[in-house]
């Protein structure tokens, strides 16, 4: 079993601390600046002269009390400076940390050079995300096959982009198996892990039935529970009954959230997320819970405001074992938990 990174193959136990979920390059913004496009992706597009204005703007220190309610700013959505990562992530590897997990797929910016300059700049291991994020952001899979598809995710874990290997197929975004082109794109990312052995990470979907119909999907393709990892998990600690039929099916609940500034609008907080955690792994699941943070904007990251790569190390692992976690339970969610998902069998090693 190896786990494949930007820069080579790597053994599982050699990661160290992994963060399961971050972006390093990636751009989130509104691909195509029309009505069509914005409604495509279910965000309304700044009317008022005020809100297009402030969409345009660069971010400022001035706009982070908006920003972190959420309201629309390209500059803020775009993770576009390569030298800022490489000084961000760093704090990261100085705090301890060893691996990064970078889920930007196709649509959302990736760009896998940079990752690999990243990785050795910093001497981190980072792994890069395989395949599309959904249909929405990439109309162009409309007219592709779900054969097609996979073909083209395997060779990226198989062969690389420009000898880039990744590591992992996602992240998909949130799937609705009923919408045709959806449900391809599922067909073909199991298909693809089906083939490599690849893990996958896919975000929950809207309900909970939607949400275990692609689990199902993906385990009737040939796809081993434990090769898969549902994002955005913390919103069902607040449904305790969804997430223990999402954990029965044996995927892995990704808390991957953490450091988000609390605002009104927050329906799980960090510290909810942390008794959850203390509960789940009371009941013997702690090995099917991964943690991080999901840096996603600029105001996410230090020089912005933000918590940045560190937050998981510097502050929540002291924060959990203040609350009671021991040193088991923190080295499950960081580093067993994240390595064993991550691996994967060599050519040789596939039934």
């Amino acid at each position: 079993m190896f786990v494949s990174t930007v820069s080579g193959p790597s053994a599982p136990h050699s990661l160290g601390v992994t963060l399961p979920h971050e972006h390093l390059i990636a751009n989130f913004a509104t691909p195509e600046e029309s009505d069509d496009g914005w409604r495509r992706l279910g965000r309304t597009r700044p009317a008022a002269a005020t809100e297009a204005a402030f969409y345009g703007a660069a971010v400022g220190i001035e706009m982070l009390g908006a920003l972190n309610l959420g309201a629309p700013n390209r500059d803020n959505l775009r993770l576009d400076h390569e030298l800022l990562a490489i000084a961000e992530v760093g704090e990261f590897g100085r705090l301890g940390g060893g691996a990064i997990v970078d889920q930007t797929s196709i649509g959302l910016g990736r760009n896998p050079g940079a990752l690999r300059r990243i990785a050795d700049a910093t001497g981190l291991a980072v792994v890069m995300g395989a395949g599309w994020h959904h249909p929405a952001w990439s109309p162009e899979l409309a007219e592709r096959s779900p054969a097609s598809i996979a073909a083209q995710i395997a060779a990226e874990l198989e062969v690389g982009v420009d000898g880039i290997r990744a590591g992992l197929i996602g992240r998909v975004g949130a799937i609705d198996p009923a919408q045709d082109d959806e449900r391809r794109l599922l067909l073909a990312v199991a298909a693809a892990a089906r083939q490599t052995g690849a893990p996958i990470s896919i975000t929950r979907s809207a309900t909970i039935a939607d949400t275990l119909a692609v689990l199902d999907i993906l385990e009737a393709e040939g796809v081993q529970p434990s090769a898969v990892a549902l994002g955005d998990a913390a919103a069902l600690l607040a449904r305790p009954e969804e997430l223990d039929a999402v954990l029965a099916r044996g995927v892995y609940a990704q808390f991957d959230r953490l450091g988000d500034i609390p605002t009104i609008l927050t329906e799980v907080s960090d510290h909810d997320i942390a008794l959850g955690i203390l509960g789940l792994a009371a009941r013997g699941l702690a090995g099917q819970l991964l943690i991080s943070q999901g840096v996603r904007r600029k105001i996410d990251l230090n020089a912005f405001g933000g918590n940045g790569y560190g937050f998981v190390l510097e502050q929540y692992l002291p924060y959990l074992r203040m609350l009671g976690a021991d040193d088991g339970l923190l080295a499950a969610l960081t580093e067993t938990n994240p390595q064993r998902w991550l691996s994967m069998p060599a050519r040789e090693e596939r039934a």
